[in-house]
């Protein structure tokens, strides 16, 4: 029974969870065939793979010696703040306050708080998000709270 702390172990009894709960949600739709696919056929398939993935984890499991790792409370809650600040605020003031706040909340995950090295990766964040978003896809997302 030591196997069942083990990190993959978890990992592969998870997918097999995911993999039931898809292929029995795919039962309602038709599954038709291969020239003719229907709606349940995808599900069926990715879900077949997903079970097979999770065999072959706990497999793997079975012979390692990894054990699972101690959850981060403190870069659960902030990490998890950060995005829940991000979703809340991106309409409200923009996308480049919200990716700033986001990185500067999630950071402070670690126990060192970087200022600069926080401040650089939020910076280079607002601008890689802008070159891509706004110039690269021409989204018509606000950018700031005086935009729009």
């Amino acid at each position: 029974m030591k196997s069942l702390l083990k990190r993959d172990f978890i990992a592969g009894i998870a997918c097999l969870v995911i993999a039931a709960f898809v292929v029995w949600h795919g039962q309602d739709y038709s599954y038709g065939n291969l020239n003719n696919m229907g709606p349940g056929y995808l599900p069926r398939i990715l879900g077949i793979a997903l079970a097979i993935c999770g065999i072959l984890t706990i497999l793997g499991a079975i012979n390692s010696m990894e054990r699972v790792p101690r959850i981060n409370v403190r870069a659960l809650v902030f990490v998890t703040l950060g995005i829940l600040t991000f979703a809340f605020t991106m309409n409200r003031i923009g996308m480049l306050p919200a990716t700033f706040l986001l990185i500067h909340i999630s950071a402070l995950s670690e126990s060192p708080y970087r200022i600069f090295r926080t401040l650089a990766l939020s910076l280079s964040l607002c601008l890689l998000s802008y070159l891509i978003f706004i110039v690269g896809l021409n989204m018509p997302i606000r950018l700031h709270p005086w935009s729009f």
